[in-house]
Protein backbone atom coordinates (compact mmCIF):
# COMPACT_ATOMS: atom_id res chain seq x y z
CA UNK A 1 0.00 0.00 0.00
CA UNK A 2 3.37 2.30 0.70
CA UNK A 3 4.48 1.79 -2.72
CA UNK A 4 0.86 2.82 -4.15
CA UNK A 5 0.92 6.04 -2.18
CA UNK A 6 4.21 7.14 -3.36
CA UNK A 7 3.91 5.97 -6.92
CA UNK A 8 0.47 8.22 -7.00
CA UNK A 9 2.53 10.88 -5.33
CA UNK A 10 5.16 10.75 -7.36
CA UNK A 11 2.89 11.07 -10.76
CA UNK A 12 1.58 13.94 -9.32
CA UNK A 13 4.36 16.00 -8.55
CA UNK A 14 5.42 14.86 -12.22
CA UNK A 15 2.12 16.26 -13.64
CA UNK A 16 2.10 19.21 -11.79
CA UNK A 17 5.89 20.11 -12.56
CA UNK A 18 5.36 19.73 -16.38
CA UNK A 19 2.07 21.39 -16.43
CA UNK A 20 3.60 24.44 -14.36
CA UNK A 21 6.32 24.69 -17.08
CA UNK A 22 4.08 25.10 -20.12
CA UNK A 23 2.29 28.16 -18.51
CA UNK A 24 3.01 31.32 -20.34
CA UNK A 25 2.94 34.78 -17.99
CA UNK A 26 -0.29 36.52 -19.13
CA UNK A 27 1.67 39.65 -20.94
CA UNK A 28 3.90 36.67 -23.59
CA UNK A 29 0.48 35.47 -24.26
CA UNK A 30 -0.79 38.89 -25.05
CA UNK A 31 2.12 39.70 -27.32
CA UNK A 32 1.54 36.26 -28.86
CA UNK A 33 -2.00 37.11 -29.53
CA UNK A 34 -0.85 40.94 -30.67
CA UNK A 35 1.49 39.37 -32.58
CA UNK A 36 -1.49 36.79 -34.46
CA UNK A 37 -3.36 39.46 -35.11
CA UNK A 38 -1.14 41.60 -36.91
CA UNK A 39 -0.46 39.03 -39.49
CA UNK A 40 -3.68 37.53 -40.08
CA UNK A 41 -4.64 41.23 -41.54
CA UNK A 42 -5.46 41.05 -44.98
CA UNK A 43 -5.50 44.35 -46.64
CA UNK A 44 -8.00 44.65 -49.70
CA UNK A 45 -7.59 46.82 -52.59
CA UNK A 46 -9.63 49.52 -53.26
CA UNK A 47 -12.11 47.15 -56.42
CA UNK A 48 -11.55 44.31 -54.18
CA UNK A 49 -13.93 45.93 -51.31
CA UNK A 50 -16.41 47.39 -54.28
CA UNK A 51 -16.49 44.14 -55.60
CA UNK A 52 -17.48 42.71 -52.35
CA UNK A 53 -19.87 45.61 -51.78
CA UNK A 54 -21.66 45.66 -54.79
CA UNK A 55 -20.77 42.38 -56.89
CA UNK A 56 -20.91 39.29 -54.88
CA UNK A 57 -24.89 38.39 -54.53
CA UNK A 58 -24.64 37.62 -57.89
CA UNK A 59 -20.60 36.87 -58.87
CA UNK A 60 -20.18 35.50 -55.28
CA UNK A 61 -16.76 36.19 -53.03
CA UNK A 62 -14.62 34.26 -55.84
CA UNK A 63 -16.11 35.11 -58.90
CA UNK A 64 -18.29 31.73 -59.40
CA UNK A 65 -21.75 31.95 -58.17
CA UNK A 66 -23.53 32.74 -61.41
CA UNK A 67 -26.55 33.92 -59.71
CA UNK A 68 -29.17 35.55 -61.55
CA UNK A 69 -27.51 34.91 -64.90
CA UNK A 70 -23.75 36.09 -63.46
CA UNK A 71 -20.78 35.22 -65.20
CA UNK A 72 -18.34 33.05 -63.67
CA UNK A 73 -15.73 35.21 -63.21
CA UNK A 74 -13.11 33.04 -62.25
CA UNK A 75 -13.04 31.29 -65.92
CA UNK A 76 -13.40 34.41 -67.65
CA UNK A 77 -10.75 35.16 -70.10
CA UNK A 78 -11.74 39.24 -70.88
CA UNK A 79 -9.19 41.53 -70.44
CA UNK A 80 -9.12 44.67 -68.74
CA UNK A 81 -10.71 46.71 -70.99
CA UNK A 82 -13.27 44.92 -72.19
CA UNK A 83 -14.03 44.18 -68.43
CA UNK A 84 -14.20 47.99 -68.27
CA UNK A 85 -16.42 47.77 -71.29
CA UNK A 86 -18.90 45.54 -69.69
CA UNK A 87 -18.98 46.74 -66.34
CA UNK A 88 -19.99 50.61 -67.79
CA UNK A 89 -22.53 48.87 -69.98
CA UNK A 90 -24.68 47.87 -67.56
CA UNK A 91 -26.00 45.24 -69.46
CA UNK A 92 -29.85 44.39 -69.77
CA UNK A 93 -30.13 40.67 -69.71
CA UNK A 94 -33.81 39.03 -69.69
CA UNK A 95 -35.69 42.11 -68.16
CA UNK A 96 -32.95 42.70 -65.12
CA UNK A 97 -30.38 45.44 -65.10
CA UNK A 98 -27.33 44.01 -64.32
CA UNK A 99 -24.20 46.17 -62.43
CA UNK A 100 -27.30 49.07 -62.54
CA UNK A 101 -24.68 50.95 -60.09
CA UNK A 102 -21.53 51.11 -61.51
CA UNK A 103 -22.18 53.56 -64.63
CA UNK A 104 -24.72 55.85 -62.76
CA UNK A 105 -22.16 55.93 -59.23
CA UNK A 106 -18.37 54.82 -59.69
CA UNK A 107 -16.02 56.72 -61.67
CA UNK A 108 -13.73 55.52 -64.20
CA UNK A 109 -10.92 54.79 -62.06
CA UNK A 110 -12.90 52.90 -59.61
CA UNK A 111 -14.91 50.70 -62.06
CA UNK A 112 -11.16 49.95 -63.38
CA UNK A 113 -9.99 48.79 -59.93
CA UNK A 114 -13.00 46.56 -59.79
CA UNK A 115 -12.01 44.96 -63.60
CA UNK A 116 -8.36 44.60 -61.86
CA UNK A 117 -9.61 42.83 -59.08
CA UNK A 118 -11.81 40.41 -60.73
CA UNK A 119 -8.56 39.57 -63.00
CA UNK A 120 -7.42 37.89 -59.50
CA UNK A 121 -10.12 36.01 -59.38
CA UNK A 122 -9.33 33.79 -62.40
CA UNK A 123 -7.61 30.37 -61.53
Amino acid sequence: MKTFFSISFLLSLTMFFSCSQEKKPIAEKVATIDTLAKTEVKTISAGEKIFNDDCVTCHGFDGKKKHSGAKDLSISELNIDEIVKIIKSAQIIGNKLHSPRFPEVLRDDQIKEVGEYILTLRK
